[in-house]
């Protein structure tokens, strides 16, 4: 188990990436419930402090929480916590493919809209000889719902070393929850990470504005219309939330 800081009333793990990768492909041998694993941005931070957040309440029932967005790794250390460095799975997707391959896992893809997660899988299992790809679907089916149901009964038949959960926060985080109830192997909640591997959906900021922090205002750039709230009032509260007494 991996311990975390409060941060602002959430968990946070001081994780780097060699560790999270460790920790997400190699299985706990003293553990008997799946595990599941989340991040903290400066997005889901504001959702998760909101009054009568379901996101709060379930990131802290995670296993693992660890830090996607540099703005929350600059903010906790500004409040004297110890946060390694910036975990955005982006960064590091290929070398958690190529563990993936070496120690012969098995991963299932859901989430994103209908038939993202079957494109993804065919990219990367094309990318990646001996890639496992077990299973895909979209996911968008409510809990305890026959879809749910009938996905829950597939994870078990085929049973995947890991669940990569593509949805929005806090659905997928929800959804995170559910399927461990049911038993289903380590969740990994990854939010837009399928779009950024499969060809022609989205494009990711160049190296440089990631490095220096600025990869939310390429992505503003990209879809102004959906995303100014979240970018611009999102970071003001998020400043806000991170200096008030």
């Amino acid at each position: 188990m991996i311990p975390h800081h409060d941060y602002l009333g959430l968990p946070l793990a001081p994780v780097d990436r060699d560790t999270l990768l460790k920790w997400l492909l190699e299985p706990d041998p003293n553990r008997v419930s799946p595990r599941v694993v989340g991040y903290l941005n400066a997005h889901t931070v504001n959702m998760a402090l909101r009054r009568n957040s379901q996101l709060g309440p379930a990131l802290r029932q995670f296993d693992l929480v660890y830090p996607d967005g540099i703005s929350v790794v600059w903010a906790a250390r500004a409040r004297g916590l110890k946060v390694p460095e910036r975990c955005s799975a982006a960064d590091y997707f290929m070398d958690f493919l190529r563990e993936a391959v070496r120690l012969e896992r098995t991963i299932a893809l859901v989430g994103g809209r209908e038939g993202l997660a079957d494109s993804c899988a065919r990219e990367l299992m094309s990318e990646f000889p001996g890639l496992q790809i077990v299973h895909t679907d979209h996911g968008y089916h409510p809990l305890g719902s026959l879809g749910f149901q009938a996905m829950v009964r597939e994870l078990k038949i085929l049973r995947p070393s890991i669940v990569l959960l593509g949805m929005g926060s806090p659905m997928q985080e929800i959804y995170a929850l559910g399927l461990r109830h049911e038993g289903i192997a380590t969740t990994w909640c990854v939010g837009a990470l399928f779009e950024y591997f499969t060809p022609g959906v989205r494009k990711r900021a160049p190296r440089w504005m990631v490095r220096i922090g600025l990869e939310w205002l390429y992505r503003l750039s990209q879809e102004p219309t959906r995303l100014w709230k979240r970018y611009l009032l999102g970071n003001i509260e998020f400043i806000v939330r991170n200096f008030k007494p």
